[in-house]
């Protein structure tokens, strides 16, 4: 098979691991290593008629076969890693075969335990004198070549486990699942010598099944534990969510928003992004992959850059008018309400069980509830409407105890799709949360009144539309946490 010509364009797309030859190297020579035991023990249990030297001959092979699959794969990988017809490159074929032969190797175990199994219910006479000496060959040939495997591979061999400095995106998977193959075959050696040994000394004959059937759910385990981290390999799972919120956070400023981001592992250490960015500057996709070379493992970073109006500045009224050649004052906002309540401190107090709030002050027949920039006035006096006529909405941070808080103090719940209830004086208050609606206060307000206030997809999108969401309803911390991250 021909190697394919680098084109320039397939230069960046090798990601293949940065021991991938040395790896495929030493997976050769143990296949080397298994096979001359396996020939020498097929010939000397014909020449010397022993049919347990040939049997473990034959298991040899299953050996050889799991190593053969992981040599091929890094022989296929480095052959046609620059082959245009791999989008991605041929990282991925190492996960491929580890999956496949942690699939065999929970056959294997299957097969095992269902012996182990039988042979509990059913006891067979064990040739001791041959059957110790060639688990113990075993046991030495698998332990020569999980050092041969492992040699200077300081990454790659956790069996199921992980520590500390392992870093799950950089493991080699095709040489993880050869030396589960190997390492899993020592450990049912050692647990059926340490049962052939106690069998032959008591006459526990049980012990020999019973140490093969912990043997077949330890590599029954670890080959799960392969199974999950290869499947999610294979179907472009997230492997790295930190580095995912990273990411948002090196692009999410000066108002730039990240709108979609992907992130997949491509070969064992190799990671690569897709993502797309809102902005109204004049940045380009080569700013942004610029911004992100700070992150080594992204090997491969595709950028969509869609453009929006940039936010006009704020104007005054004036201006506006005069650009628009009308004479009428732009209506802002609201500074204050006048709420009738026929007994001012009667009303401090209903309005209190329901509600934290600062009193701003008070004056002759006034009282004024503080709400940062704005105010609510309760005005002392006859109440002239009939209830329900005054309608107001009032925002709060968290609506949840506001309706049973509200009952507890003597209002009217109104039936209805909203929050709304009467007071004892007719006025008809709808509670909103924050986070739920449109109305937003300035950061050095919200910072004034001590609250950290986000708000919802749906609000957001509707400020979106209108060109006002600068943070995309990031909560202040949030907004702090992107301005000064790294």
């Amino acid at each position: 098979m021909p190697d394919h010509p680098l084109k320039p364009h397939d230069a960046h797309h090798v990601f293949l691991g940065a021991d991938h030859a040395r790896s495929e190297g030493r997976t050769w020579a143990v296949i080397w290593l298994c096979g001359a035991v396996m020939v020498a023990e097929i010939a000397g249990g014909l020449a010397f008629g022993s049919i347990a030297l040939v049997a473990d001959g034959l298991h040899m092979t299953t050996h050889a076969g799991a190593l053969l699959l992981a040599a091929l794969a890094y022989r296929f990988a480095r052959r046609y890693a620059r082959d245009a017809r791999f989008t991605f490159g041929t990282g991925k074929l190492g996960d491929l075969a580890g999956f496949t032969s942690a699939v065999a190797l929970t056959m294997i175990a299957l097969l095992i335990a269902w012996e182990a199994i039988d042979r509990l219910f059913h006891p067979q006479p064990i040739a001791f004198a041959e059957a110790i000496p060639i688990a113990c060959l075993g046991l030495a040939v698998n332990l020569a070549s999980a050092w041969l495997l492992a040699g200077g591979h300081e990454h790659g061999h956790d069996h199921g486990h992980s520590h500390g400095h392992d870093h799950p995106h950089a493991r080699d998977n095709n040489m993880r699942a050869a030396l589960l193959h190997i390492i899993a075959d020592a450990a049912v050696s050692v647990m059926v010598i340490f049962g052939l040994v106690l069998a032959l000394a008591f006459g526990w004959v049980w012990m020999d099944p019973l140490a093969g059937l912990v043997g077949a759910v330890v590599i029954a385990s670890w080959a799960w534990t392969l199974i999950r981290d290869t499947g999610a390999i294979l179907l472009d799972m997230n492997p790295d969510p930190k580095l995912t919120e990273h990411v948002e956070q090196e692009i999410a400023t000066d108002g730039d928003r990240v709108s979609c981001l992907h992130l997949w592992r491509v070969g064992p250490g190799h990671l690569a992004a897709e993502l797309s960015v809102e902005t109204a500057s004049e940045r380009t996709a080569a700013d942004y992959r610029d911004r992100l070379k700070r992150f080594p493992t992204l090997s491969h970073v595709t950028v969509e850059v869609q453009r929006r109006e940039p936010v006009k500045p704020a104007q005054t009224a004036v201006k506006i008018a005069k650009e628009r050649d009308d004479p009428r004052a732009r209506l802002v906002g609201l500074n204050h309400i006048a709420l009738e309540v026929g007994d001012l401190e009667a009303a401090l107090a209903f309005y209190g069980r329901i509600f934290a709030f600062n009193l701003r002050g008070k004056a002759e027949g006034m009282a004024f509830l503080d709400l940062g920039d704005q105010f609510i006035a309760l005005v002392e006096g006859p109440v002239r409407a009939a209830p329900g006529d005054r309608h107001f909405g009032l925002v709060v941070d968290d609506r949840a105890t506001v309706s049973a808080l509200a009952t507890a103090a003597g209002a009217v719940l109104l039936e209805g799709p909203f929050l709304d209830f009467l007071d004892p004086w007719g006025n008809r208050v709808e509670v909103v949360a924050y986070a739920d609606i449109q109305f937003t206060k300035a950061d050095p307000v919200l910072r004034a009144m001590q609250l950290d206030l986000p708000k919802t997809e749906a609000a957001t999108n509707e400020l979106r539309a209108k060109g006002m969401a600068l943070w995309a309803g990031a909560s202040l911390k949030e907004q702090e946490k992107s301005k000064r991250f790294f």
